[in-house]
């Protein structure tokens, strides 16, 4: 089998293990990163076939589909690997990709860093679909399936958000508007190639927009204050 065919081999994974996905992590989800990856791919080079076969795989065992704990494992991703010949130096490649990108993983330890291309590019892919009109969309998915709210005007975002309260859904004041503070517009600067942080930038304004209509119709000019400083304090 080759490798175009193993890549379509892993489309019909994908599809079958997240069918079911309300979460904003479905197959759909899955497709606008394989799709942004290929585009970074061929204009920042590198393994073609690791790049599509990450970027396929990446949340087939995120702990926002699987209800586990980040970086828990349950072993389905080597599974599908193994069932074709490939070398161990692409497996391990592509695992190292799949397993090393994730803004859960910078919270507690923002100097992390990524170290070759391919999970570079993969993670940019990951992390423009979790922006701009796409990012509106499935924050509002994510926090309907876990039973968050919309918005608290009584509550506004933490300033020292640890891993712990982040992973925490049942925690007060984890709103779907919280989430832009707490991740996605932090998002701006955390792009690692030159055409991604090009899009970024665009979709980043895209939310800050959003936010600030929500919070007009909503009356309520602190929040807009609050928006504004935030933006000056983090860069944006």
């Amino acid at each position: 089998m080759n490798r175009d065919d193993i890549l379509l081999k892993a489309q019909e994974f994908v599809r079958e293990e997240l069918a079911a996905d309300g979460s904003g992590h479905d197959w759909h989800h899955v497709r606008r990163v394989w799709e942004n990856a290929r585009q970074l791919v061929a204009e920042e080079g590198g393994n073609r076939f690791v790049v599509e076969m990450a970027a396929l795989l990446h949340d087939i065992e995120d702990w926002k589909v699987t209800g586990k704990k980040p970086g828990e494992k349950g072993g389905k991703v080597e599974a599908f690997l193994g069932r074709f010949l490939l070398s161990e130096a692409d497996i391990k490649a592509i695992l190292d990709v799949v397993s090393g990108i994730g803004y859960v993983k910078t919270i507690d330890t923002p100097e992390l860093r990524l170290e070759s291309l391919e999970a570079k590019i993969v993670s940019d892919a990951d992390k423009l679909d979790a922006v701009g009109a796409i990012g509106i969309a499935r924050c509002f998915a994510l926090s309907g399936n876990k039973n968050m709210l919309i918005f608290d005007p009584d509550v506004f975002p933490v300033s020292d958000l640890t891993h712990d309260r982040y992973v925490d859904f049942k925690r007060k004041g984890n709103t779907s508007i919280n989430h832009f503070f707490d991740k996605l517009l932090r998002l701006r600067g955390m792009f690692h190639t030159q055409a991604a942080k090009k899009e970024g930038e665009k979709r980043h304004q895209v939310m800050v927009d959003f936010l600030d209509r929500f919070f007009e119709e909503n009356h309520m000019p602190e929040w807009q204050d609050f928006l504004q400083k935030f933006l000056l304090k983090t860069g944006g």
